[in-house]
């Protein structure tokens, strides 16, 4: 798998900060990205969300565990939503990474809240 998808919940952010945070970690951890913006939902509130595709040609998963284990901790997220991969019938499939200082419940992926 060379390609992931984040979404990440805009709603303690900015998109400036997000950006800067993936540029930092560009070539490190993964090759390049693209952000575009949507509306999502998380623990029943909208929030503004960016969906990040991540090129990580090269790269191996545990790089992108670290990508959004450092991103959670930076911006302050309980956790980011990762599509690992898209079945034949279109659902994604994939997990929730969570910030390591987060005590609350802990939610498993559900494909029908990601946005791509």
């Amino acid at each position: 798998m060379t390609n992931y998808k984040l979404n990440i919940g805009l709603n303690n952010n900015n998109l400036s900060k997000l950006v800067e945070n993936l540029n930092n970690y560009r070539g490190y951890l993964f090759n390049n990205y693209n952000v575009n913006l949507s509306h999502g939902e998380y623990n029943g509130i909208k929030e503004l969300t960016a969906i990040v595709d991540i090129d990580a040609q090269n790269h191996d998963f545990e790089k992108i565990e670290k990508l959004c284990k450092m991103l959670c901790n930076s911006l302050g997220q309980d956790c980011i939503a990762v599509s690992l991969y898209t079945d034949i019938y279109g659902q994604n499939n994939g997990l929730l990474i969570y910030n390591e200082n987060y005590l609350g419940e802990k939610n498993i992926f559900n494909s029908q809240y990601f946005l791509n």
